[in-house]
């Protein structure tokens, strides 16, 4: 029953500083680019090339060399633990402390608890030699793990799969939704307002009102 899975995983805390670095630097050679190339000609087009050159190649270089950190996943009848290379440290998790769990995107890999910190998984695909693979078959294996410690222990609490609107993505794109609406809207009471303007507000309306009450439903099953 216990299995290792051994998985490239991304520091979502040192990739956004790389990559708010990153965005600052480039503005800053751009602005230099641009204000070479208006007085000498010769020296802002290399730059400038320079600067593209460097925006298609040392993103995912810099993130490879800094950004990066190994664990290794152990699932067996009782739990999981995640130990981490770079670290050296390590996690245990017991199903029975287990509330939720999701995966976002195939990419991210995350447990809330009853109590305590959840558990997030960031899987560096583009990196890892198997893509997304490694997390996939740690998904299922988890996945028939909990099965079978569920059907084992009926007594304990469940522990449930999240679905799509059930997850922190969900009620963002509910609020995207809901300013969208609200600014169709806007423009369809504005004088003059176009036939197309009136049919995408009541459109919009329509789809976002679905939305809600699938958003509702959902979180009041959850919480029943």
């Amino acid at each position: 029953m216990e299995k290792q899975f051994h998985l490239t995983l991304t520091n979502r805390w040192k990739a956004t500083g790389l990559a708010l670095a990153f965005v600052a630097a480039t503005v800053l050679l751009l602005v230099g680019s641009a204000t070479l190339l208006a007085h000498w000609f010769w020296l802002g087009v290399p730059m400038g090339l320079a600067v593209m050159a460097g925006l298609v190649f040392l993103p995912e270089i810099i993130m490879r060399k800094l950004a990066t950190d190994f664990a290794v996943v152990t699932i067996d009848e009782a739990g999981l633990t995640v130990q981490y290379g770079e670290r050296e440290t390590s996690r245990r998790i017991n199903f029975a402390d287990i509330a939720t769990y999701y995966t976002d995107l195939g990419d991210d890999f995350n447990v809330r608890l009853h109590h305590g910190p959840k558990l997030v998984l960031h899987l560096n695909h583009k990196i890892h030699p198997q893509g997304w693979m490694p997390l996939l078959a740690m998904q299922r294996h988890f996945e028939m793990a909990v099965a079978e410690y569920q059907r084992q222990r009926p007594e304990n609490l469940p522990i449930r799969k999240l679905g799509f609107f059930n997850r922190p993505l969900a009620t963002v794109w509910l609020v995207v939704f809901a300013v969208l609406v609200g600014w169709l809207g806007w423009r369809a009471w504005q004088p003059f307002a176009s036939e197309g303007a009136w049919g995408g507000f009541l459109l919009t309306g329509l789809l976002f009102t679905i939305y809600t009450l699938m958003w509702q439903h959902e979180r009041r099953k959850l919480s029943s």
